[in-house]
């Protein structure tokens, strides 16, 4: 689809509109259920998450150890707005900026130092992650160690807009609306940085790091700037998710969850897809708790484990790839042609 490209036809323009708007008007669809939106804006959260990831896999590599961003920014964020009073607002773009210094610290080691690539790197940073949780155990003055920080405050206080009283820690409909905003912003300036050179050299890297490097491509600064942008994007998911929660402990800001949940919503959603780390998380995330779990209350992840693994086997560029050639059909008129998107190559198709 054009949305996913420079371009973007009439079609594909409207169909984005719609999406964006059926997502606004969801709250009114769900009757304003507490329960619906908590587990959307749930979904919302690890849907930035994905993209942060994507992020990195665009430029060819896969992290094992996104956790490490994401618990990190929770922690920056919290305590600063609890031990120093900085607004949630001003303490989770601090969180980003610290998730920054954090990917370019950890890339600098691993791309330049160590050289490590492919299984070596991924494996690298699922360590790296660890290391992170071990120390913020260990940290107890400063991070209250393996208790966790309770009372974390909302992104923004009680405040009234248009005579109407918006309360974000107990009322999920404005926090929906905001998490909204948050990911569409998010999709939006990954969208803007895969279609930029930066993009293109990103692509270069993915397919051939060898043969880009001959070409002059410098993949030391590019594979920099994915992670770096990718950590700057994970921990504001972290410092979000904190603020919405308003409870956070080593070992879930850290859980291995973290790393798991954007690998499989990209599997399922599609890889070679800008959207779908997005439309995978929410459909996998929704699917668990709406179904299987009412289904297998112990044990409703083997349900899940079963769907990814069907569609890997009958559908192993995504589940959206289907929905994109469905909507490429009927925009056309005729009949869909298969369509790739240019992130990662598989087999011998043409990433241009």
């Amino acid at each position: 689809m054009g949305i996913f490209k420079g371009k973007i036809s009439s079609f594909e323009l409207k169909t984005f509109i719609l999406v964006v708007a059926l997502a606004y008007m969801l709250p009114f669809m769900v009757g304003f259920s507490a329960y619906i939106l908590h587990v959307l804006n749930l979904a919302l959260i690890i849907s930035v998450l994905s993209l942060s990831w994507s992020i990195l896999v665009s430029c060819g590599q896969i992290s094992f150890g996104h956790a490490a961003f994401f618990g990190s920014g929770a922690y920056v964020s919290a305590l600063l707005a609890i031990d120093y009073g900085v607004p949630p607002p001003v303490s989770i773009l601090i969180s980003g900026v610290f998730g920054a210094l954090m990917g370019a610290g950890i890339g600098g080691l691993c791309f330049r130092l160590g050289k490590l690539t492919g299984p070596y790197f991924a494996l690298s940073m699922l360590a790296f992650a660890e290391i992170c949780r071990i120390i913020v155990i260990n940290l107890g003055p400063l991070t209250r160690g393996p208790l966790g920080i309770y009372d974390i405050p909302p992104f923004l206080p009680v405040f009234k807009f248009w005579g109407l009283t918006l309360d974000l820690y107990r009322d999920k409909v404005p926090n929906y609306y905001l998490l909204l905003a948050v990911l569409l912003f998010t999709f939006l300036v990954v969208r803007k940085v895969r279609n930029s050179r930066i993009g293109f050299a990103f692509k270069c890297i993915s397919q051939d790091e060898d043969a880009a490097e001959t070409v002059g491509v410098d993949t030391f600064r590019y594979k920099l700037i994915a992670i770096t942008v990718s950590g700057l994007f994970a921990a504001v998911s972290g410092a979000f998710y904190a603020h919405y929660t308003h409870y956070m402990e080593p070992s879930h800001a850290y859980s291995v969850s973290w790393t798991l949940l954007p690998v499989v919503s990209s599997l399922f959603g599609g890889i070679n897809l800008l959207s779908g780390p997005i439309f995978g998380c929410l459909i996998i995330w929704c699917t668990d708790e709406f179904l299987f779990t009412e289904l297998l209350t112990r044990g409703h992840e083997l349900l899940l484990g079963a769907l990814l693994v069907i569609i890997v086997i009958y559908m192993p560029d995504g589940f959206m790839i289907k929905v994109k050639e469905l909507l490429t059909s009927i925009s056309k008129g005729g009949k869909a042609e298969a369509v790739t998107e240019n992130v990662l190559p598989r087999g011998e198709e043409e990433l241009c």
